[in-house]
């Protein structure tokens, strides 16, 4: 069995999710916006290394997604942390990305593209065994008429797909289902028409289309027609990448929001996906609150880390 197949068969396990640690590249571009904590590697690495050694963080995770800043750096006990990851029997991610950035008329596309092919080699020595790729629409909520930026951006995230898979990384795309509600069903309709272009680009690159994660971002839905929409963005996904996966991500914190979150998509819910648990800026402020990097609050960190996988990995048989 392939590196990428062992890290879809971790992902398909049931309730198993991913954890994001790769939120700052955004945050800390925002004074205020965390905690000053974060600002130090140092101990940016020591709050990686304590949530990710969270004893009973495994069965609830399946894989942990850095930036490569923490693939260098070591635990207190001199062992890097991918192999603290990989030895709690879970997967290595890095975001390749390096956020949005103009480029025509208001529009936005995904930089990072420069030097790709030597960054995903690089982390691939390092121990990353997927990357992820933020696709810019996510960024763009109520958009039409952005085919040039639409066709930008496909063909840079068809490069990294190509790249990803000759450093033997599991490529995963980041993308969203689109705004919802009724009044947002010509945004809605603008995103899975750009999500049929990437797929679109990607036959055209690829003789047979490589196994790829799809992370989905999905927000509750208000009304029929909104749910409808992101069930049948989801049933697309099924159908055109078969040998791939969905991974669905709702941007809500709170596990009783998540559990209506879910409850709103319908037969989305029935899907056999796991979800991904992202720790977003709201997520990360309340844990790195709770943490002064003291034994007693690095085992408080562990508690409230635990509370939001397990809530976030019931929500979906809940719904």
């Amino acid at each position: 069995m392939s590196r990428t197949e062992q890290v879809l068969q971790t992902f398909r396990q049931s309730r198993r999710g991913l954890l994001a640690f790769d939120e700052q590249l955004v945050t800390l571009r925002r004074p205020g916006s965390l905690p000053s904590i974060i600002t130090s590697a140092e101990l940016r690495r020591t709050f990686h290394e304590t949530c990710i050694a969270a004893t009973g963080l495994s069965p609830w995770i399946g894989g942990i997604c850095v930036f490569e800043e923490t693939l260098r750096q070591h635990t207190a006990s001199g062992n890097t942390l991918p192999a603290l990851i990989t030895e709690r029997h879970m997967t290595v991610g890095v975001r390749m990305d390096t956020g949005s950035v103009p480029f025509a008329a208001g529009y936005l596309v995904t930089d990072g593209i420069d030097d790709l092919a030597i960054r995903l080699n690089r982390t691939a020595a390092y121990g990353a065994q997927f990357a992820t790729w933020h696709m810019a629409l996510r960024s763009n909520a109520q958009i039409s008429g952005c085919e040039p930026a639409f066709a930008e951006d496909c063909d840079r995230a068809a490069t990294f797909v190509t790249a990803a898979q000759q450093a033997d990384l599991l490529p995963l795309l980041a993308v969203d289902a689109g705004p919802h509600g009724e009044a947002s069903a010509r945004a809605a309709d603008c995103h899975q028409h750009f999500f049929r272009r990437l797929i679109s680009v990607l036959k055209r690159r690829f003789a047979r289309l490589p196994p790829i994660a799809i992370q989905v971002r999905l927000r509750p839905a208000v009304g029929g027609n909104g749910g409808a929409r992101r069930v049948a963005l989801l049933q697309t996904i099924r159908a055109e990448l078969p040998e791939s996966i969905a991974i669905l991500f709702l941007g809500v914190d709170d596990a009783d929001q998540f559990v209506q979150a879910m409850s709103a998509f319908g037969e989305a819910a029935d899907l056999p996906w796991p979800v991904r648990y992202a720790l977003g800026p709201s997520t990360q402020t309340r844990l790195l609150a709770s943490w002064q990097d003291t034994s007693a609050d690095q085992k408080t960190l562990e508690r409230l880390l635990l509370e939001q996988v397990r809530a976030s990995s019931g929500a979906l048989t809940k719904s």
